[in-house]
């Protein structure tokens, strides 16, 4: 399926992704633009506080307040507005009606230009995948998702929700309902420490998990009891402080420890004992967020994290993905830990 296709089967209704949808440089005009968008939002905004924009504001209210109440009607060149008991409404409480009907109208360009700029970026993101499952988004996540970016206006997280819808076409059922509440209600700075936390999550026994470190502390990540704590109130990580991994195996038969392009392996000897290692756990939203997230691979935090378990009862190598041929991972030679 082509992105295009895909983005109307989302938003059918929306004149952005018809637009969109036309061409890729459609998309790219002044209109679509991400830079554009902005600026012209910014201007509507700000000339909207203005006499000139405030006059047309009103006089559209006018319009609509005479199109819809049977008991308003332009006399002496004014607006007169009777209530429910026929009496005239004062000139304050016809400006309070405008006034609202100016607030309601800047109050949709910003969410209409919040849902414009995010389509654009899940465009963006769309138009670099040459192979798109035909199998339709959920229609409760298309109007959560909807919701949702209507009210954000920051750039970095327009582009985590972009790459959310973009993720959930490439194969839906990727992202939970609770997934979209809980990144809902994040901030920036909440944003930049699931960001951070991401570069140190690893993969052992079908559990994503964090290094807890030695005496409690995260040597290598360096995050704070505080740090933790929020990511926990936040629903990142699972609650609980004493959880372990239990590294135990029978000679011969490998265990495998994956971070990031690092796959590692564990063999433990004959009549070896069982080893711990303390670790955090994410959540399910928490493992569904770190997959948005272009994660940078810190080899010392990994050598840290080997360093705990490496003992006389164990062989540990590791080989580093170097990239694709033909759909398949290559590998450097294994090698083992200093």
């Amino acid at each position: 399926m082509e992105w295009t296709e895909a983005l109307v089967k989302i938003f059918p209704a929306e004149a952005i992704v018809h637009e969109i949808a036309k061409s890729v440089e459609r998309k790219r005009r002044a209109v679509y633009d991400l830079q554009d968008i902005k600026t012209e939002a910014t201007r509507i905004i700000s000339l909207a506080h203005a006499d000139v924009e405030a006059s047309k504001i009103l006089a559209q209210g006018y319009k609509e307040i005479l199109a819809i109440n049977p008991n308003a009607e332009m006399k002496d060149g004014k607006l007169q507005i009777l209530s429910a008991d026929n009496k005239e409404l004062s000139s304050e409480a016809i400006a309070l009606i405008l006034r609202t009907q100016q607030q309601t109208i800047l109050e949709e360009v910003r969410k209409q230009v919040n849902f414009e700029i995010t389509m654009s970026k899940t465009a963006d993101l769309l138009e670099q995948e040459s192979d798109i499952r035909s199998e339709p988004v959920a229609d409760e996540f298309k109007h959560r998702w909807k919701e949702n970016v209507k009210n954000i206006s920051d750039d970095e997280l327009q582009s985590l929700w972009a790459r959310i819808l973009a993720g959930e076409i490439k194969q839906p059922r990727s992202f939970s309902l609770r997934t979209l509440d809980l990144i809902k209600n994040l901030n920036k700075d909440e944003a930049e420490l699931i960001n951070k936390v991401a570069n140190f999550a690893f993969k052992l026994h079908g559990e994503t998990s964090l290094f807890r470190g030695s005496d409690e502390g995260l040597d290598r990540a360096d995050f704070s009891g505080q740090q933790i704590k929020l990511l926990i109130e936040i629903g990142i990580l699972q609650t609980g402080f004493s959880l372990v991994h239990e590294i135990k195996g029978q000679p011969g038969i490998p265990i495998f420890l994956y971070y990031g392009d690092y796959t590692t392996e564990i063999r433990m000897h004959q009549h070896a004992s069982s080893q711990t290692l303390p670790v955090y756990l994410f959540t399910r939203a928490g493992v569904e967020i770190l997959r948005l997230i272009k994660k940078q691979t810190d080899f010392s935090y990994l050598q840290n994290l080997i360093s705990y378990i490496k003992s006389s009862d164990n062989t540990i190598t590791y080989r580093q993905m170097l990239g694709e041929k033909d759909g398949q991972p290559y590998y450097t030679h294994p090698q083992h830990f200093n």
